[in-house]
């Protein structure tokens, strides 16, 4: 709470990369706008500290009151990436979700990584009480993560889903909100916004890509919407993982969570795989493949009425 207060005072930014950051010609969409959070705006920094990713707790070691060890393979050794392919070298959990602080201890997150399908309100399900939420997983410098060293201040468990629903074919909602173990005080807290989502609008997103450290994706648009839809579409560089993801604007206002999208990579004839790239009007995906339901980009629920009134009426 204390962190919004300070930083909310940036009217707009812009959700481009930092001058410093190095651009490379290849992409998701587009050029590739995946970047590690030392590598990204200053005034974007705060938001990281907002941001969870799900995890088994057989990857945490405890090592004492106040560290445990995050046991995370590479992410190239474990998923079969082809060398030379971006985040080779970086650790991954392996199986994740992104969530987000929109109070201390309420988190927001995808539907299904709460609910397998269907609907869940004041209970504990599997995916709440068999996973742990690990923050400042993130390299904040080039020297990377210290997984040997992680604060146990910064892993909170699910106490209950205080409402999920993910309905696959309908309505195509995907959302869930949950109230963690203990608060996570001294953090940005993401204000929703009260402006409609416009074609055109710059978007955003932070999260955790196949388990990753953090990484932010900017240099995106919303490309596809309608009136009454629950979910737009947006030419965010995601992957697996960062479902639940922030979508903000450039008043760092949320306006949706990233739920669905494309495939994450393709297989070359070397059987390694390549992350799998699009143009920036999401079509001509390198797996060759255009999928219907994606024409524009990835799918992002919107932050409606009735999530705000369920953030609102359980914000202590």
């Amino acid at each position: 709470m204390k962190l919004f207060k300070l930083f909310v005072m940036t009217s707009s930014v812009s959700l481009g990369l930092s001058a410093a950051a190095d651009v490379k010609p290849k992409a998701l969409f587009g050029e590739d706008g995946r970047r590690d959070i030392f590598e990204i705006a200053d005034e974007l920094k705060p938001l990281s500290t907002a941001l969870g990713t799900w995890v088994t707790p057989y990857s945490i070691e405890q090592l004492s009151e106040s560290v445990s060890e995050l046991l995370f393979p590479v992410m190239g050794e474990n998923w079969g990436l082809c060398q030379g392919e971006r985040f080779y070298d970086q650790p991954t959990t392996e199986i994740a979700c992104t969530g987000f602080l929109v109070a201390p201890d309420l988190l927001l997150t995808a539907g299904h990584c709460m609910v397998n399908v269907g609907e869940a309100r004041d209970q504990v399900t599997p995916q709440c009480s068999d996973f742990r939420w690990v923050f400042d997983y993130q390299m904040n410098s080039p020297a990377g993560v210290d997984l040997k060293n992680h604060p146990n201040t910064s892993i909170a468990h699910c106490e209950k889903v205080i409402y999920a629903i993910h309905d696959e074919k309908v309505t195509r909602k995907d959302y869930a909100l949950i109230r963690l173990s203990k608060p996570m005080d001294d953090r940005f807290v993401f204000p929703v916004s009260e402006k409609k989502v416009q074609l055109g609008d710059q978007v955003a997103a932070m999260g955790f890509p196949i388990g990753l450290p953090l990484k932010y994706s900017g240099l995106a648009e919303v490309l596809r919407y309608s009136d009454g839809a629950e979910y737009f579409e947006a030419n965010l560089d995601t992957a697996g993982g960062n479902s639940g993801s922030p979508v903000f604007n450039s008043d760092l206002e949320l306006v949706g969570i990233l739920v669905r999208g494309n495939d994450d990579f393709v297989q070359t004839a070397d059987r390694c795989e390549r992350w799998n790239r699009c143009e920036l009007d999401g079509r001509n995906c390198s797996d060759g493949v255009q999928e219907v339901d994606y024409n524009s980009g990835m799918h992002v629920q919107l932050i409606n009425e009735e999530l705000r009134e369920l953030i609102r009426a359980n914000s202590r």
